[in-house]
């Protein structure tokens, strides 16, 4: 068997967490959930709001790479960013 971590958090803009990459998460506008095992390293991440035209056709939004997609709704993409790309540090 293995042992997992199950991470369950109330996120805001700016705020930071600690997860692994390839975790499997979940987001319903207030809690990010995440799942991955429990030895995996983590990494720091900034939520960040990146807006975008709300359109009907395909649109171009630009993350840094890393970043883990959590929602996109009516002009918003949310997503936690990798804090060295973010500014890192405090």
């Amino acid at each position: 068997m293995s042992e997992i971590t199950v991470l369950e958090k109330r996120i805001d803009r700016f705020d930071r967490v600690n997860v692994v990459k390839d975790a499997r998460v979940d987001y319903d506008g207030d809690y990010l959930k995440a799942v991955y095992k429990a030895d995996a390293e983590t990494s720091e991440y900034v939520v960040a709001d990146f807006e975008y035209e709300n359109a009907e056709q395909t649109t171009d939004v630009t993350v840094p790479d890393g970043s883990i997609i959590l929602e996109i709704s009516r002009g918003n993409l949310r997503a936690l960013v990798p804090s060295e790309a973010y500014g890192g540090g405090e």
